[in-house]
């Protein structure tokens, strides 16, 4: 087993401390973010996505229901709290004996994953 660590969290190609949403309390969004094992040998590409109450409750005025998978709900944009998310759910998954390809898996139960399809 080998522990995870987040290489960037970025959006497109701006590092998360430069992005700021239009709206700070009402956005729906997704990061990209690259975890790789301590020692560099392998990474992957997830995308955590975020978005707020104000958004969802914008949202359903228009419609009846809404399905959201893997999508972590704050109250406002706050890119030290987004942060601190995602290191807490790869702090989780360090925490269990996992191989580091269970430990990637394991990951996409929260981000969405660049295999996804492909289990």
């Amino acid at each position: 087993m080998k522990s995870l660590i987040i290489e960037s969290i970025s959006f497109g190609a701006d590092d998360l401390s430069e992005f700021h949403p239009e709206i700070n309390d009402n956005f729906f969004v997704s990061f990209d973010v690259i975890i790789s094992t301590k020692d560099g040998h392998m990474s992957s590409f997830y995308q955590a996505t975020f978005c707020t109450v104000n958004w969802l409750t914008s949202e359903l005025k228009n419609i009846n229901s809404l399905f959201l998978s893997r999508v972590i709900v704050v109250d406002f944009f706050d890119a030290e709290l987004i942060k601190d998310e995602i290191k807490s759910i790869v702090n989780k998954i360090n925490s269990y004996e996992l191989s580091t390809k269970e430990s990637f898996r394991s990951l996409s139960k929260f981000l969405t994953w660049e295999f996804d399809d492909l289990i």
